[in-house]
């Protein structure tokens, strides 16, 4: 019988935020921009700004460029693109990376590298995650330093191929097509998987079940 292959989102499934990367943000605006301005609002305003595009996501699967999720940031920091020179934003998007690297985010809990390695010796895995802020170069340094990425066969990052889940068009880009897919999110993940006509395992989040609860599931079939 031929291996399955599993895919699996990142964000809430494999990964959790690193609560120490919210002051690297603060200190970024501030140093690249505007000493003076308000942390919360820096904080508050790129919440919004995540919302809507989450919002929008789950909605359309499309997928916003690097420059319009930053460039929306920074105008509800009220900063005005004038006073500033040609490649500042740019400039900008390549520290946030930078300072994302530097804080990555954190395994979801303490079982998530076993599983993952257990998926990876029954399976063939295919991560498949929607970015906004970090990017899938950035994400890929995230997975080699948490010591992940000979887990996967192939690593799929919606902004690198332009396409987002839920559209089920990013479930094809697969070179093995998913048996079944992994994910917390009821509309990005769930609706995703059955639109491309993939089984799909909740985890975290709305679910009751837990990464080691998905790995015996499909291990006993």
């Amino acid at each position: 019988m031929a291996v399955q292959t599993i895919s699996l989102d990142l964000w809430g499934t494999l990964v959790r935020a690193n609560t120490d990367f919210k002051q690297a943000k603060i200190n970024l605006v501030q140093e690249h921009f505007h000493s003076g301005l308000d942390p919360e609002k820096i904080l508050d305003t790129q919440r919004a700004v995540k919302l809507h595009y989450d919002h929008l996501v789950e909605a359309w699967g499309v997928q916003p460029t690097q420059a319009t999720l930053y460039s929306d940031w920074l105008c509800r920091l009220e900063l005005v693109p004038e006073k500033y020179p040609f490649g500042h934003l740019a400039q900008f998007i390549d520290k946030y990376q930078a300072a994302a690297y530097k804080f990555p985010a954190l395994p979801y809990d303490t079982n998530t590298t076993e599983n993952l390695r257990l998926l990876a010796r029954d399976f063939k895995l295919v991560l498949i995650s929607n970015t906004l802020f970090v990017s899938g170069i950035t994400l890929r340094a995230w997975l080699q330093s948490l010591g992940w990425m000979d887990f996967f066969d192939q690593l799929i990052f919606s902004d690198e191929v332009s396409l987002a889940k839920p559209d089920p068009r990013i479930f094809s880009l697969a070179h093995h097509r998913p048996d079944t897919h992994i994910g917390d999110n009821p509309r990005t993940d769930a609706f995703g998987a059955r639109q491309a006509g993939v089984a799909f395992i909740g985890v975290h989040g709305p679910y009751e079940h837990t990464l080691t609860d998905a790995y015996n599931r499909l291990k006993n079939g």
